[in-house]
C-alpha cells in the first residue's frame, strides 16, 4: 500500500489527504502514518509552504512542485525524493 500512495502522489492527481483516503480505502489518520513512515525513510520530504501565493490568480498546475505534490487545505504538502523517484522506476520496471 505504500508503494500505492508514492504513485497516486506522484501522479499529481490527488490533492488531499481524504482523497487518498478515499482511493486506498483508509482512514485520512491512516494516511498521515504511512506519510510520515515514508517521510521517515527517505521516499519523501515535506514541502516547508506552499510556493503557490492563494491571493494570486494561480493554481497548483502552474507551480514547479505539481507533479508529485500532494496539497491539504493546510497548504501542507510532500515531494518524492531521489530515493522514492528511484523507488517507484524499480516498482514499475
Amino acid at each position: 500500500m505504500l508503494y500505492q500512495l508514492l504513485f497516486m502522489i506522484r501522479s499529481g492527481e490527488i490533492q488531499t489527504h481524504q482523497e487518498l483516503a478515499t482511493k486506498l480505502q483508509i482512514t485520512p489518520a491512516l494516511v498521515l502514518g504511512m506519510v510520515n513512515q515514508l517521510v521517515q525513510s527517505g521516499y519523501l520530504q515535506p514541502l516547508s509552504a506552499c510556493s503557490i501565493d492563494i491571493t494570486a490568480s494561480y493554481s497548483c498546475e502552474t507551480c514547479s512542485s505539481h507533479a508529485g505534490c500532494l496539497l491539504a487545505s493546510t497548504r501542507q504538502g510532500w515531494l518524492l525524493t531521489e530515493r522514492g523517484e528511484k523507488l517507484i522506476s524499480s516498482v514499475a520496471s
